[in-house]
């Protein structure tokens, strides 16, 4: 193993925080509903959409009140079901059945969803450690299946600007869509691939991007995946200092450590090391960062 899945889960949030940050000085509130995500599915150890929509009212987020042709909305969406990548990276079929649950009950445009399913592909290669460049826009065509939105066809378009080592600004041009979140999707996508092993290359990269609106919603999905392939060992010290002095609110949380005890605490859940009880559950915002000496497969513990 490369990299331990704790880190990588790690890498995968605070990358898609610093990802938004730095295309953005407005902020802070794309995760929201990721922020709810991991709640409930530390609560119920599965997705149970009632409980993840109570989760997102303690947060302020009424999910079925803003269901609208909103962008930032929609991208809010799309990070919002990394919580499910994550937690399901293990097996495809049901990480697909559960995106599709939700966005369902969102009912959301077809463009979030394929962008949940395309993210969600994208997460899961990275954190199974099975990811190879020149093959997951040919897979993640496959797993979206036939679609209305034109993201395939973007997706094969930066996958033939890859193979010929394409610049960013021509890449830019060339992937111009009508759907804003194509745009977004497909950039993120050829940032992240184009510079593969490096998080802070990708995410620079991407907050140059003066091309397309809504800079955030690329930034945190290129973020996002940069930092679950490369994960957290992979960011600059300085970047993750910004975030631990800062003390503004952050994804409806007080502080990153909150959120990363939170990434931290759902793994356990997932590896089966334990059943979240209610005081663990009320001392989640108490904790201070320090590292987990546990992390395993399914239903298993081991020691790292």
């Amino acid at each position: 193993m490369r990299y331990s899945l704790v880190n990588r889960v790690r890498g995968a949030f605070l990358g898609a925080v610093l990802g938004e940050k730095l295309g953005t000085s407005n902020s802070g509130n794309l995760g929201k509903i990721a922020v709810a995500g991991t709640e409930s599915l530390i609560n119920s150890g599965k997705l149970d959409i009632d409980n993840w929509l109570l989760e997102a009212r303690k947060i302020n987020v009424e999910l079925e009140d803003q269901l609208n042709d909103n962008i930032h909305s929609h991208g809010q969406r799309i990070i919002g079901t990394l919580p499910l990548a994550i937690f399901y990276h293990e097996n495809l079929g049901k990480m697909r059945e559960n995106i599709l649950e939700l966005v369902k009950t969102w009912g959301c445009d077809a463009i979030v969803r394929d962008g949940s399913l395309v993210i969600g592909y994208a997460i899961a290669k990275c954190l199974n450690e099975k990811l190879v460049a020149e093959k997951l826009i040919p897979e993640i065509i496959d797993f979206l299946g036939e679609t209305s939105t034109l993201i395939p066809e973007k997706l094969m378009i930066v996958d033939h600007l890859l193979r010929e080592n394409t610049g960013l600004e021509i890449v830019q041009s060339q992937i111009k869509s009508p759907e804003i979140l194509t745009n977004n999707i497909s950039l993120a996508i050829y940032t992240f691939l184009s510079t593969l092993e490096d998080f802070k290359l990708t995410v620079l990269r991407t907050s140059k991007n003066n091309y397309f609106p809504y800079p955030d919603i690329t930034g945190a999905i290129a973020g996002a995946l940069s930092g679950a392939y490369n994960s957290k060992i992979s960011i600059p010290i300085t970047w993750q200092t910004s975030l631990t002095s800062e003390k503004l609110p952050l994804w409806g949380l007080n502080n990153v450590n909150q959120m990363l005890k939170l990434a931290d605490t759902m793994i356990a859940v997932w590896s089966g090391c334990y059943h979240v009880n209610q005081d663990i559950q009320d001392n989640v915002s108490n904790f201070s960062e320090t590292e987990y000496n546990i992390v395993a497969a399914p239903d298993i513990i081991s020691s790292y």
